[in-house]
C-alpha cells in the first residue's frame, strides 16, 4: 500500500516552528486534524513532525510523521473537543500501539486499526514513524455499522481481500486527488465509506466481543446522568443526544440491568435527595428545595416516589435523622 501523498498540501512541518512551541503546535494541529489528544514526547526543544493533510468530500486524508511521542484522549481532551469521527490509520513506516475500550492493537505495516475520537484513548509511537489517516464522520459510519466501537482497537490486516479492495481503491483515488471536481470527490467519499465498512464488517465481524464495547458504554452512560442529576431535562432522548447514542440502543444497554433507564435515574435522584436530607449543613434548604436541585420538579411526585422507595416520607425520614443520637 504506498498512499503516496505528495499531492497533498503541507500542514505543519515543526522545524519552521520555534524549539520551545513544536510540541504544543503539534498537538494543536492534531486536534485540527484528527484527534483531541495530549501529546508527550523525550524532547519538547527537539521534536520532529510534519503533516500533510487534505479533505476528500466529508473524510479527511492526513499523512504524518513524527519522532516517538504518546498521545492520549482523556476525559478532559474530549469534554473540550467533542469531536464526532472515527478514525482509521495505517502506519507507513515504523510501528505503534494503541489502546481503546480494554484492547490494545499494534500497527505496522501489515494492520491498520479503527478508533474513536468521543471515547478515551492511549496511542504509543516509540520509535520514529509515520501513518495515513482518514478521518471519517461518525454519523456517516454509523450509517453502515451500527456500533463501529465493537471494531474499535482490533486489528485489521491490511492484505485481507475485502481490505485490499479497499486500499486499492483509496490509493486510485489519492493518486488522481487533482483531477476530480468536488462532486466527485463527494461521491468518491460515500463510496470509501461504503467499501471500509463492508471490509471491517467481513474480517472483523466474527472476531468481535460486544460485550466489552457495551459494558464501556453502560459506564459512560451511568456517569453522565449521576453528573447531570440535577437537570429536571435529563432523559434518555437528552442522554443519548449528549452521548452520540441512538435512544433504542441506550435503552438495550440497560436491557440487563436491574432496573430501566428510568428507573435507575430516579432511584440515583431519591439517594442524593435521601442523603441530603440527613445532612446538617442542607438543615437551612426545604424538602422541597432539594428535590427541586436534584432534578425533581414536581414535590407532590417526590414525595409519592420517595415514600414508594423507602417506605417513610421525607419528612419523617428528615426528622429522624434529626434526632437520632449521635455515636
Amino acid at each position: 500500500m504506498k498512499l503516496d501523498c505528495q499531492n497533498i498540501p503541507e500542514r505543519l512541518d515543526t522545524r519552521d516552528i520555534a524549539a520551545d512551541r513544536r510540541v504544543e503546535t503539534w498537538r494543536e494541529v492534531m486536534w485540527d486534524l484528527c484527534c483531541p489528544m495530549t501529546c508527550e514526547t523525550n524532547s519538547e526543544r527537539d521534536f520532529h513532525a510534519k503533516v500533510v493533510a487534505q479533505d476528500l468530500g466529508t473524510l479527511g486524508l492526513r499523512h504524518m510523521w513524527a519522532d516517538p511521542y504518546r498521545g492520549r484522549q482523556t476525559r478532559h481532551t474530549l469534554a473540550r473537543s467533542k469531536r464526532g469521527l472515527y478514525v482509521l490509520t495505517a502506519a507507513t513506516a515504523g510501528a505503534f500501539s494503541m489502546s481503546q475500550y480494554g484492547r490494545e492493537v499494534t500497527l505496522d505495516r501489515s494492520t491498520v486499526a479503527l478508533h474513536s475520537t468521543m471515547d478515551e484513548l492511549e496511542l504509543s509511537h516509540t520509535e520514529s514513524s509515520s501513518a495515513f489517516i482518514l478521518t471519517i464522520p461518525a454519523e456517516r459510519l454509523k450509517q453502515r455499522l451500527a456500533i463501529p466501537e465493537e471494531f474499535c482497537a482490533l486489528p485489521l490486516l491490511r492484505d485481507g481481500p475485502a481490505t485490499s479492495v479497499f486500499f486499492a481503491c483509496l490509493n486510485s483515488v489519492v493518486d488522481q486527488y487533482d483531477r476530480l471536481d468536488d462532486a466527485m470527490r463527494d461521491s468518491f467519499a460515500d463510496r470509501l465509506i461504503d467499501l471500509l465498512a463492508t471490509a471491517i464488517d467481513a474480517e472483523l465481524g466474527a472476531k468481535i466481543s460486544a460485550s466489552s464495547v457495551r459494558a464501556h458504554h453502560l459506564r459512560h452512560v451511568k456517569t453522565h446522568m449521576m453528573a447531570n442529576l440535577h437537570r429536571t431535562d435529563l432523559s434518555a432522548r437528552t442522554v443519548a443526544t449528549a452521548l452520540g447514542l441512538s435512544a433504542r440502543y441506550l435503552h438495550e444497554l440497560f436491557r440487563d440491568e436491574p432496573a430501566t433507564i428510568g428507573t435507575f435515574l430516579r432511584q440515583q435522584r431519591l439517594a442524593k435527595v435521601r442523603d441530603a436530607l440527613a445532612e446538617p449543613r442542607f438543615s437551612a434548604l426545604t424538602i422541597a428545595e432539594i428535590a427541586y436541585q436534584h432534578g425533581f420538579h414536581s414535590h407532590s411526585h417526590f414525595t409519592t416516589c420517595f415514600k414508594e422507595e423507602f417506605g417513610i416520607s421525607p419528612k419523617h425520614w428528615r426528622l429522624r435523622n434529626r434526632t437520632a443520637p449521635k455515636a
